[in-house]
């Protein structure tokens, strides 16, 4: 789920930027290193929030907002615009879609863990 933020997706993209708008691939590759660096950044406020209201409900919000993310990319005629893209699919691609699942494992065993603390005391 989390193809559209990785970069193996994004590369795809690349030669269209290129030809379509004359930009460099080094500002493309600049835009896309800051993007990633601001979304890894903002992940651990993400993972905060995960803990505080659950995996369930952020796995909806990352997967609407992973779907506007991709719709926003259509659309990019700017470099700004493509900062804001990359960001975001960057966010909820590669970083939530990763880290919501990674989470769950071990609540589930915390949450058993305190259930046969109760049983056994």
């Amino acid at each position: 789920m989390s193809g559209p933020g990785q970069t193996y997706s994004v590369s795809i993209f690349i030669d269209v930027y290129v030809d379509e708008f004359g930009w460099s691939r080094s500002m493309i590759s600049t835009i896309y290193s800051s993007a990633t660096l601001a979304s890894g950044i903002l992940l651990i406020f993400m993972g905060r929030l995960i803990d505080r209201v659950g995996q369930r409900w952020m796995a909806v919000v990352a997967g609407t907002m992973l779907a506007v993310a991709c719709f926003f990319n259509s659309f990019v005629s700017l470099p700004f615009m493509l900062l804001i893209g990359f960001f975001l699919i960057r966010l909820f691609g590669q970083g939530l879609m990763e880290l919501i699942p990674n989470t769950m494992i071990p609540q589930w065993f915390v949450k058993k863990e305190v259930v046969l603390l109760h049983l056994w005391n």
